[in-house]
Order: structure tokens, then sequence, then C-alpha cells
């Protein structure tokens, strides 16, 4: 099967999520060779760096972090276990409810410093399970915010 035939396969249903949570549709099959190469390079080099991002690494880390992302595609293995929330809809969410527990926390005179990032994480996870409802509103109003900033940028 060439690659092409793959893709059309593989992810001709599978829409293209923008950075706003916007779907793309995209017709694999107009693509010639050249133009899927590019993307195949271009793809690679993003998630060769994506562990890298927001992070304060030394250049030996960072190499590291990328020598790992290329030998797992070369490998084969296409989806690496992150803790990087994909969806941009639920990766908002996590950062208010991340929020919403660090000030709760601050309030009751804890420290965040007393804190790491990942057990504020599974705080955020608890309290979807525990808080339903209200987890629900707070994910409805960032769809609305995603919708009315998606509407903005139109307008640019």
């Amino acid at each position: 099967m060439s690659i092409n035939e793959v893709l059309v396969a593989t992810y001709s249903q599978v829409p293209v999520t923008s950075i706003d949570g916007l779907k793309l549709a995209v017709d694999w099959s107009k693509m010639n060779a050249e133009t899927i190469a590019h993307l195949a390079w271009h793809g690679l080099k993003q998630k060769a760096n994506d562990p890298n991002g927001a992070k304060d690494l030394s250049d030996s880390a960072k190499q590291g972090n990328s020598e790992k992302v290329i030998a797992a595609f070369e490998a084969n293995e296409v989806r690496r276990t992150s803790d990087r929330i994909a969806d941009p809809i639920e990766a908002e969410l996590s950062r208010r409810l991340v929020a919403i527990i660090s000030t709760a926390i601050i309030n009751k005179g804890g420290k965040l410093k007393d804190y790491k990032m990942a057990d504020l994480r599974a705080k955020a996870d608890e309290f979807k399970t525990k808080y339903p409802e209200k987890t629900a509103a707070i994910r409805a109003k960032v769809v609305a915010d995603h919708e009315e900033q998606a509407a903005f940028a139109v307008e640019l």
C-alpha cells in the first residue's frame, strides 16, 4: 500500500483539529508525494520537539527527549503515552480546574510550592469525578469562550 493509500484509508474520516478546536476537512487523496513528504518531515520535527515545550531543560535533556520520540516512531509506535491533553477544550478545562484548586489551597492557608503539578492535575481529575455538574458548567464556559475566540478570529 502506498503512503497516500494509507493516509486515505486511515485518516480520511478523521478531521484535523486547529488550535482553537475547529475541525478542518482534509482530502489526502488530492496531495502528491512531495506534499505528503513535506508534511511528514514537518510533523516529525514538531512531534520530536513536543516534549520540550514550555520547559526549562538543558540541551542534553531536550536532545534525549527528542531522540526518544524519534526512536518510538522508528519502532512504529505511533501513539506514545503522555500527560499532555491533546483536545484544546479538555486541556483548558484541566487548566481552569487546576487554577480553582490552587486558589482553594491558598485560601485555606496552604502554599502551592508544597504541591507538584502532577498532584494538582490529579486533584483536578478527582474534581471531575466528584463534581460532574460543576465540571459540566465549567466545560460549557470553556466551549463558549473558544467559540467567542473563533468568531473574533474570523473578524481579524
